[in-house]
């Protein structure tokens, strides 16, 4: 500090000293002229001056990205005069006792994670630190993970980026399958308690055979309930399946290998009538596991995965199971051959990466009409929270470059569109002409088109969820075969079409009453399809005139997917209907027909005919099944 040499003589009463400390001694003089006579001499009092400094930060806490369980120190220093204390504080929150230059969390957790900050004070003030951001973050587990079981078997794991995961495999030696859907807890370890899947018709066999036999069979045969419990190192995968026996190893499958553009985990479902799904993991290296289960099937093997994105798997009871990968659309396909089968059943679906979307963007019927009560009727449905812009065609003439006769098609049709809600008639269109600008439709949602001036029948709308239905009938007394089609044109909007239902009279020949639907998308979709005679009768069509034995026929192309005569009140089917909102059929043993099927997104016909060539009205129905 600065000394003032002295004694030292200063005029006026106030000494000021700014940044100094010491003692000074005060004397007055009242000659005011340097000289102190004795009996003049007066000693002022002691004054001790302290200079103060507000809290300066010259180390500020620093932000951190730290895994689970991981040690933090967060540190600041602070000069200032008298010496600053501390205070941490999380977000808006003191934490008690985090009172020193450092604050240590010896073990973070997802909670620890924040915004975290320090307040200094001392005498002359406080000041706030910079704030450091802590990020917690669970270690990542996810890639593919291959291995097998002490018995020989063979399994696999994929772990996504959320260390969420698949584990499949095939026990060759109890005939059944695994598939669990696990989480990885932070330290590596997971626990999933699931069923093996075994094929129900073993399943059945062997509980008879347990009964029979005072339970001999039971351990063998029917599926057991057990936990798998494993851990993921840095060295592999150890776990265990106590109640099946079963203690596995592997390891983690390389990562950059010739296979990487179709490395993970891919879900296919069985198309057509049967049920099932197909289950492949697949490693950059080309290591591949796949598993496949259906109500009666059971198998799987493992294999490497060829150039061409192929790999082939002979399971121990001889099923052959032939998967393709591809790439570019992140999608599978399967075919599988059952021992002791030449008859394929073929799986579809994409990788669990990859969102599946589908959707009906195309719904036709087409059959006799005429006027009143030969009018064509088309009932369809539009769900979600959007209005969805549809195209709605009544075509007659326009058929005859499609094949039809021109004697045969309705000349003159008329369409109409009504809201079910209300009754109300929204729109009607004679001549499609009238629209200008309407054919950039059709060529937009993929229609054909239609002959210039023709005397078919076209309209647009839009419409918000609700039931529709659009009618295709004569203006005269002339009948006719005639289609009435109604298209999606609003393809992203979260509105589709769900349902379709066409009610005329099945003839003959070219006279059936035939619908259509478009699926698009990238995975398989599960349709319900109904072609309903009998069951009209209670709601009001008269019997004599229903059509009384109704076969329903599905063709993509001209290859046929799948038939139908009598339903056969299946609880697959009754469950359908009531996930659709169907009306229920009057009786399991009732001759209408329907088909539950997963379909490939394409172009699909149904035909509704009478069975040894019978006629009459009947309802044909095709729904998408949530």
């Amino acid at each position: 500090f600065a000394v003032i040499a002295g004694p030292a003589t200063i005029k006026g009463a106030t000494l000021t000293l700014t940044g100094d400390t010491g003692t000074i001694t005060v004397r007055a003089s009242q000659a005011g002229d340097g000289t102190y006579a004795a009996a003049a001499d007066v000693t002022g009092d002691i004054v001790v001056a302290t200079a103060t400094e507000k809290p300066k930060f010259v180390t500020q806490p620093q932000s951190q990205t730290v895994e689970v369980g991981a040690a933090v120190t967060l540190t600041v220093a602070a000069t200032g005069a008298p010496t600053p204390t501390y205070q941490w504080w999380k977000g808006s929150q003191a934490i008690a006792g985090a009172t020193a230059a450092t604050y240590t969390i010896a073990s973070a957790q997802l909670t620890d994670a924040g915004a975290y900050s320090v307040l200094a004070s001392n005498a002359a003030g406080q000041t706030a630190s910079e704030t450091a951001q802590l990020t917690v973050k669970v270690h990542s587990y996810a890639g593919n993970y291959f291995g097998q079981f002490g018995s020989g078997s063979t399994w696999a794991l994929n772990i996504g980026a959320d260390n969420t995961g698949t584990f499949i495999a095939y026990l060759a030696d109890r005939k059944s399958a695994l598939v669990l859907n696990l989480t990885v807890d932070p330290d590596g370890t997971f626990e999933v308690t699931g069923s093996e899947i075994k094929p129900a018709a073993t399943a059945h066999a062997a509980s008879t055979a347990a009964g029979e036999a005072g339970g001999a069979a039971t351990a063998r045969a029917v599926a057991t309930t057990f936990t798998l419990t494993g851990k993921i190192t840095e060295d592999g995968v150890t776990g265990a399946a106590t109640a099946l026996g079963e203690t596995f190893q592997g390891t983690a499958d390389a990562s950059g290998g010739s296979s990487a553009a179709v490395a993970g985990l891919y879900t296919a479902t069985a198309i057509g009538t049967t049920t099932g799904s197909t289950y492949t993991i697949v490693g950059a290296s080309g290591q591949a596991v796949v598993v496949t289960t259906t109500p009666t099937l059971v198998a799987g093997g493992s294999g490497t995965v060829n150039p061409a994105g192929q790999v082939t798997v002979t399971s121990s009871d001889s099923t052959q199971i032939a998967v393709t990968v591809t790439a570019s659309s992140q999608s599978i396909t399967a075919t599988v051959v059952p021992a002791g089968s030449t008859t394929p059943i073929t799986f579809a679906g994409v990788a669990d990466t990859v969102t599946p979307s589908s959707r009906i963007v195309n719904l036709s019927a087409r059959g006799f009409a005429g006027k009143d009560d030969q009018t064509l009727i088309m009932g369809f449905v539009v769900n979600g929270g959007d209005a969805q812009s549809v195209l709605v065609r009544g075509i007659g003439p326009g058929l005859v470059p499609q094949g039809v006769a021109s004697a045969l098609v309705l000349a003159d049709p008329r369409l109409k569109l009504f809201n079910n809600a209300t009754g109300g008639l929204l729109a009607q269109n004679d001549d499609w002409g009238a629209f200008a600008g309407i054919e950039n439709t059709f060529q937009q949602v993929g229609a054909f088109a239609l002959p210039t001036g023709s005397k078919d029948s076209a309209l647009v709308a839009s419409l918000p969820a609700g039931l529709y239905t659009a009618q295709v009938g004569s203006i005269d007394a002339t009948t006719g075969i005639a289609l009435s089609e109604v298209y999606d044109v609003s393809l992203t909007s979260d509105a589709h079409l769900v349902n379709v239902s066409a009610r005329g009279v099945a003839k003959t020949g070219d006279g059936i009453l035939i619908a259509g639907f478009v699926i698009s998308g990238n995975a398989p979709k599960k349709i319900l399809i109904r072609g309903v005679g009998p069951s009209l009768v209670p709601q009001g069509v008269a019997a004599s005139t229903v059509l009384a034995d109704p076969k329903i026929t599905l063709f993509s192309g001209s290859t046929m997917v799948a038939a139908n005569d009598n339903w056969g009140g299946t609880t697959a089917l009754k469950d359908a209907f009531t996930a659709t909102g169907a009306f229920a059929l009057t009786a399991d043993t009732s001759k209408d027909a329907a088909l539950l099927v997963t379909l490939q997104p394409g172009i699909y016909t149904v035909h509704a005919s009478g069975v040894n060539n019978t006629t009459g009205v009947v309802l044909l129905e095709i729904y998408d099944v949530p």
